[in-house]
């Protein structure tokens, strides 16, 4: 027993990558939960169409104050996001206005009306207007579009992953590279082959969604499958890459956490705006971000075909720049 620890002990100590998963990765992990869930100051425009000092002082000391004619041009600043909130005063009552729900605008929003309301008329009805997702009512349904993005770009990750470990550790790969094949060609083969799985998923767990779980997913088909055909090559692409600098399948299982758990963070599950060190901005470098972000615009606030366009390149330039490593480190690291 005692020589089985120790010969336990000894080949975690030699592998490098299990150092790195037991003593780095829950540190840098728990770093980032800590200013995720932690108390965050987000960055807010707010504008009013009330003149009152009482009312500008006390937005100005919490955010952005912003100047907008009317109501009208304020929504259309809300649907763009250079807005985040528009109170309008009015005879029966003061008027909010957000984008979408989001606790942590709203509980910015309610310090000031609690404020600037002290002074005005504390008895004043006030009424929150919300241009996207009304119609949602649980958590479930308001996150179900970063949902189903999470669990379709994880597993295909993972089978794609692991059934290209199992192709080199079985010699299949080996015997390939020995022929005239090139190894762009190789790898787009083996991306596309493992997207058809990974198109079937995402479009099993969007039906399911919508159908048997009755969630109010709207919009266009079209444009939800364009969503999961990119976001299935960007899993592929990225479970490929990490699937050459594993041994084993065990070993490309290790690398779940560095991968995935970052995706999660920046799915638009957990809040980001506010944080830190300007952390919030390594959203643009997750496929995990674009995909949630351009399903929820087609499912949830049902945009056209142009709201998406720039979720669906930066994607694909995430797709092809994984390809391209791909071929490039293949036979490099694979030492075949």
């Amino acid at each position: 027993m005692g020589a089985t620890a120790i010969r336990v002990i000894k080949q975690i100590i030699r592998d490098r990558r299990s150092l790195l998963m037991i003593f780095i990765v829950p540190l840098l992990i728990t770093t980032v939960l800590f200013f995720l869930l932690g108390d965050s100051d987000p960055k807010m425009s707010i504008a009013t169409n009330s003149q009152l000092p009482q009312v500008t002082k006390s937005i100005e000391h919490h955010a952005e104050l912003a100047h907008y004619k009317d109501l009208t041009h304020a929504k259309e600043a809300l649907k763009d996001g250079r807005l985040q909130t528009y109170i309008d005063y009015t005879k029966s009552g003061v008027e909010v206005y957000f984008k979408e729900d989001n606790s942590l605008y709203s509980s910015k929003v309610h310090t000031i009306l609690t404020e600037s309301q002290e002074k005005l008329s504390p008895d004043s009805k006030i009424t929150s207007h919300l241009l996207y997702g009304s119609n949602l009512d649980t958590n479930f349904e308001k996150l179900s579009y970063a949902l189903i993005v999470v669990v379709a770009f994880f597993l295909i990750f993972l089978i794609s992953g692991i059934s290209f470990v199992r192709e080199q550790v079985l010699g299949t790969l080996e015997r390939i590279l020995l022929s005239p094949v090139s190894k762009v060609r190789l790898v787009l083969g083996y991306t596309l082959g493992f997207s058809v799985f990974g198109i079937v998923q995402g479009n099993l767990l969007y039906a399911f969604t919508r159908i048997a779980l009755d969630v109010p997913l709207k919009g266009s088909l079209l444009f939800t499958e364009f969503i999961i055909i990119i976001l299935s090559l960007a899993a592929v692409s990225i479970g490929m890459f990490v699937a050459i600098f594993a041994n084993t399948e065990f070993q490309m299982v290790q690398f779940i956490p560095i991968v995935i758990i970052p995706q999660i963070l920046y799915s638009g599950i957990l809040p980001i705006d506010g944080l830190p060190y300007h952390l919030e901005n390594l959203k643009f470098i997750m496929p995990i971000h674009y995909g949630a972000t351009a399903l929820k615009k087609v499912a949830i606030d049902q945009m056209s075909f142009s709201a998406i366009g720039y979720d669906l390149l930066a994607m694909l330039i995430i797709t092809l720049f994984f390809t391209g490593l791909n071929a490039l480190f293949l036979r490099k690291y694979r030492k075949i």
